[in-house]
């Protein structure tokens, strides 16, 4: 091992202590050694006291040799602390007067143009619904009432934000949004479009968002081309509310709903029990071994059907509602608002072909049951632009 760290202190000019550092790095081996010190930016040593370098270094030619002037060397760049990305390349505050302006207008519609048309009313941004103020005071609203923070961020010259004006100026969807969220919408380009962009990090346009107004944590995103008519808003907003609660921190109702009647008792003899809402089977009857399903299901099946009932056309004095079916389909509906909740019920039996005694409809923020109200016109229910589920029984 001497003998290798003489050799590479005589090519290298290095000390004994760098050789052996590198001769370990190199397995022993000085040629890759040497290599290696050199590859590394390793320096000669000068011998001690002579100010000179040793080893084959020792005769180089030094900066005056070569007619280089030190002088006219360029000192180093002093040492500096800097920031890659600072507050400049974020969304400034607006100024008031320009915030004010936005909060005035938060979006523009077809309606702006000077001459009103059916075009642009039918288009026009929701401005009665909307939050008049920034996205601090809307979420600070939000908190204080108990509710969700429902964010619209729009894109002028894409169609489908302008489709989005339309549906949520629909009366039914304006009731469900208003009932459990304070609304806030604003175009994506200008300064409190941008600010909310940078801080969610939003790229597509139109967007619908829920916000958790307590943390400010994003829970629920949807492309805007999910929300393209009233019957798809709907379907979010109640898909939204049975997943989260119909307000910050709730438990999810969905998960607390019991079955009509209470939970369903367990078998008191040997013949098993037909689950709750089977089909083909009445209520508490136990299937009988050997009964063939066809027989069971005919034996469900009422012999005479209500009439469907006759829709009317869309009007004042209409009230909408969405009709989960227990097939998982969602049926929006209008009825009179002076029709009993009967002809609900005549509805959803003609409809499933299910006789009317085997169901029942209930509202579901909260779950209430509308089987004891039959009698009672829809408008006095209060069930308009309300989500209706259908239980069996």
């Amino acid at each position: 091992m001497e003998d290798a760290i003489a050799e590479f202190v005589g090519v290298t000019g290095a000390s004994p202590e760098d050789a052996k550092r590198y001769l370990e790095m190199a397995g022993g081996q000085v040629e890759p050694a040497i290599h290696l010190f050199f590859e590394l930016g390793g320096a000669p040593q000068a011998p001690a006291g002579t100010g000179e370098t040793g080893g084959q270094y020792a005769n180089l030619p030094g900066p005056s040799d070569v007619g280089v002037d030190l002088d006219d060397v360029r000192a180093a760049i002093p040492q500096f602390d800097d920031t890659l990305v600072d507050d400049r390349h974020l969304p400034r505050e607006p100024l008031p007067e320009v915030l004010a302006a936005e909060n005035a207008k938060p979006i523009s519609s077809f309606s702006d143009a000077q001459e009103s048309s059916a075009f642009g009313e039918l288009y026009k941004a929701p401005d009665e619904l909307n939050h008049a103020g920034d996205f601090e005071s809307a979420q600070q609203k939000a908190k204080a009432e108990e509710k969700w923070l429902l964010v619209n961020i729009q894109k002028g010259d894409v169609f489908d934000s302008h489709k989005l004006n339309h549906v949520f100026r629909d009366e039914m969807i304006h009731e469900m949004v208003d009932a459990s969220f304070v609304f806030w919408q604003r175009d994506y380009s200008k300064s409190q479009g941008e600010a909310f962009n940078v801080l969610y990090k939003i790229a597509e346009f139109p967007v619908v968002l829920v916000i958790d107004p307590r943390t400010g944590r994003l829970v629920k995103k949807w492309a805007g081309k999910r929300w393209f008519d009233e019957s798809s808003a709907a379907e979010c907003i109640t898909e939204f509310l049975d997943s989260f609660g119909d307000k910050p921190g709730s438990k999810n109702p969905a998960a607390m709903r019991t079955p009509p009647g209470g939970p369903m008792p367990a078998a008191l003899s040997g013949v098993p029990t037909a689950p709750l809402g089977a089909p083909g089977l009445s209520d508490g009857a136990a299937k009988r071994p050997g009964e063939a399903p066809a027989a069971a299901a005919e034996a469900k099946r009422p012999a005479v059907l209500p009439a469907m009932p006759e829709e009317p056309p869309e009007g004042p004095e209409c009230v909408k509602v969405r009709i989960c079916l227990a097939s998982g389909k969602r049926v929006m509906r209008r009825f009179l608002g002076s029709d009993p909740v009967s002809v609900m019920f005549d509805f959803v039996s003609a409809t499933t072909e299910v006789d009317v005694s085997s169901f029942d409809l209930q509202l579901t923020q909260p779950t209430r049951s509308l089987a004891e109200h039959k009698t009672v016109s829809m408008k006095d229910a209060k069930v308009h632009g309300e989500q209706i589920q259908y239980r069996a029984l």
